[in-house]
């Protein structure tokens, strides 16, 4: 409310500011033109602001009510869905999950983009398909690894420095969006 009578007298000011700006020939001729106007609008904003009065009192009344239900409707539609996660990083997490639930390491490395970090023993940098298969599934998919990727929330995925991580410490796969808009497996860390 006060913001309203608070704006409608600015733009009063404005207007009689406006009217004494002009020439010094015309400036009583706009005064004389314009009392009738102001005090016409004074008059036929009164009963608004009255008016406005008694809304904003019956608005303050309902607010506290519309907020609560508004918090409660909110609350419930971050439980139903998390738009904080970009839904092509967790379509792709979905993607390597299964990948690692079957143990498919052809699936796997289908979504790695090499030359890739594995930090087996002391850590490779693996630069093509047939060098991660020279690994061995069974060491590839280390239980441990197994473990954190199947556990991992997709709903907790976010974006970090180094890309998105699944997994909660170590063991982890991160991955990133590359160039060409797609997203590949940079680092299998155990």
């Amino acid at each position: 409310m006060k913001k309203k009578l608070a704006a409608l007298a600015l733009c009063m000011c404005a207007g009689l500011a406006m009217t004494a700006c002009g020439d010094t020939g015309t400036a009583e001729a706009s005064q004389t033109e314009e009392a009738p106007a102001e005090e016409t609008a004074a008059e036929t904003t009164q009963p608004d602001a009255e008016q406005d009065a008694a809304t904003a009192e019956e608005q303050e009344t309902e607010q506290p009510e519309a907020e609560a239900a508004d918090t409660a409707a909110d609350a419930d539609a971050a439980e139903d869905t998390d738009s904080s996660v970009d839904p092509e990083a967790a379509a792709f997490a979905d993607q390597v999950k299964e990948a690692v639930a079957a143990k498919d390491l052809d699936a796997l490395s289908a979504l790695i983009s090499y030359p890739v970090y594995v930090g087996i023993e002391e850590g490779a940098v693996i630069e093509d398909a047939d060098a991660l298969a020279a690994l061995g599934a069974e060491t590839v998919f280390d239980e441990s690894l197994v473990s954190a990727i199947d556990a991992f929330d997709n709903a907790t995925l976010v974006e970090v420095g180094a890309g998105y991580v699944m997994g909660d410490g170590k063991p982890n796969i991160t991955f990133n969006k590359q160039e060409d808009g797609s997203f590949g497996i940079t680092g299998i860390n155990y």
